[in-house]
């Protein structure tokens, strides 16, 4: 996961077996030819989605641009070479200013892929300075009545996807021994699971709120099949979210959480013997098989969550799992080896509901897809 600073001591260590780590070595082969064209054949792009497997300039929305140089940040976390970490400053570079913005809830996405890992890996004080920045902007969206970081989309709500970043307000408030952050990062994730969680471990994409009072109002969706539906890719945020926050803050409440998120992936994925799942997980009869961006995400989340589950049983299925999802990924179905597709993971889907991005390459999909192998390399 990026964030490599824990608080919360894990209880094992599980390994990848080698044809797995086979699979992981390919994967950021791949990758690096990938990355290696992207940027220089188009300097500069920080891209969202491809268009017939072609990178396009981002036009709908900034949110992602962190994950290029995130992934350049792992290649080089990988392979040591120099190269990598010089393109990983520059392309974090160019969103070194997103420190300071209040517009958004994806900062975590934005800073701590970027410059959190330039500081974990070479020591790089303005790394550290600018993913401090970015929590304390983050945290700035914090609605104080109802409890909640607010997400990009609308005033008075949040949504299940800002899970993923709200650790870094948590990470925040403990290096810099900011209480204030860290009550707000407690009483959001409390606040998501209250009301977005739901008891079967399914998930909503997002709440409205009264502006006024705080009173929780409605449920909704932007990127699933239904209000009442489980969009995939905001599920497995939930499950790296609330694992995440675990590992800073070592609350039972928030691993439950993610525990009752994983069952819930599982017996989905398991039902329908496929390790990807469509871009909503309650839709009888989806129009797509399969949202690669949400395997991705759910791959590592399940990986790092296996080391902190308790049980025994449960740890070693949930692990399982995680390895046939990301061996799924790997596989010539969805790892686009091809010259001629420039992504590196096909079949992700960024927006269903408007068209956007569908059953194409993600920039998000690839970095976390990355960070899975990175994962199961070190294991």
């Amino acid at each position: 996961m990026f964030w490599k600073t824990t608080r919360t001591p894990t209880l094992r260590s599980l390994t990848a077996p080698d044809e797995v780590k086979a699979d992981a070595r390919a994967a950021f082969d791949v990758a690096a030819g990938k990355l290696a064209a992207l940027t220089t054949n188009h300097p500069d792009l920080l891209v969202l989605s491809t268009e017939g497997g072609k990178w396009v300039q981002a036009t709908w929305t900034d949110w992602s641009q962190g994950f290029l140089g995130g992934q350049l940040w792992l290649l080089f976390e990988q392979t040591g070479e120099e190269r990598w970490k010089d393109l990983a400053r520059h392309y974090s570079n160019l969103v070194y200013d997103r420190q300071w913005d209040d517009r958004t809830h994806n900062l975590a996405l934005l800073i701590a892929t970027t410059h959190k890992q330039a500081w974990e890996l070479t020591s790089d004080a303005a790394g550290w300075r600018a993913s401090i920045q970015a929590g304390r902007s983050l945290a700035s969206r914090f609605d104080r009545t109802g409890k909640f970081l607010v997400t990009d989309d609308r005033p008075s709500a949040t949504a299940i996807n800002v899970m993923a970043n709200t650790p870094l307000v948590m990470w925040t408030g403990l290096e810099t021994s900011d209480d204030e952050l860290i009550d707000m990062a407690r009483q959001h994730s409390a606040t998501t699971r209250r009301f977005l969680v739901r008891g079967d471990g399914s998930t909503a994409h997002s709440a409205d709120f009264d502006a006024v009072t705080g009173e929780y109002l409605r449920a909704a969706t932007a990127r699933g099949w239904r209000s009442d539906g489980t969009w995939a890719r905001g599920l497995a945020l939930s499950i790296y979210g609330f694992t995440a926050m675990y590992s800073l803050d070592p609350n039972s409440d928030w691993l439950d959480v993610a525990r009752l998120n994983a069952r819930h992936w599982m017996h989905e994925t398991s039902r329908r013997g496929d390790m990807v799942p469509p871009n909503d997980l309650a839709e009888p009869r989806p129009a797509r098989p399969w949202d690669s961006s949400s395997a991705a995400v759910a791959a590592g989340a399940l990986f790092h969550l296996a080391q902190y589950v308790p049980d025994e049983e449960e740890a070693r299925a949930i692990h399982e799992h995680a390895l046939a999802t990301f061996q799924r990924l790997a596989s010539p179905e969805f790892l686009a080896s091809e010259d001629g597709w420039e992504g590196v993971l096909k079949h992700a889907v960024l927006n269903e509901r408007i068209g956007l991005g569908v059953d194409e390459s993600m920039a998000l999909a690839d970095y976390f897809f990355l960070e899975a192998a990175r994962d199961i390399l070190a294991s």
